[in-house]
């Protein structure tokens, strides 16, 4: 399991982006889509296949 947490504002709802490998596009992690900023810290967790390569995680910030 992979977790990101990241410091939230109240008017701004967060969307993160994972990619799979450099070459491919970037892809809305479900169950971090529009999360709504508390002005506290905000996290998601993402199961990843140890298997594979890691992925690589953006936080898209978007004013309400």
């Amino acid at each position: 399991v992979t977790t990101m947490q990241w410091d939230s504002e109240p008017d701004y709802v967060y969307t993160i982006f994972y990619q799979d490998n450099p070459s491919s596009d970037w892809r809305i992690l479900p169950q971090a889509n529009r999360l709504r900023g508390t002005g506290k810290p905000l996290n998601a967790q993402d199961r990843v296949d140890p298997n594979r390569p890691p992925r690589r995680y953006r936080v898209l910030p978007e004013k309400k």
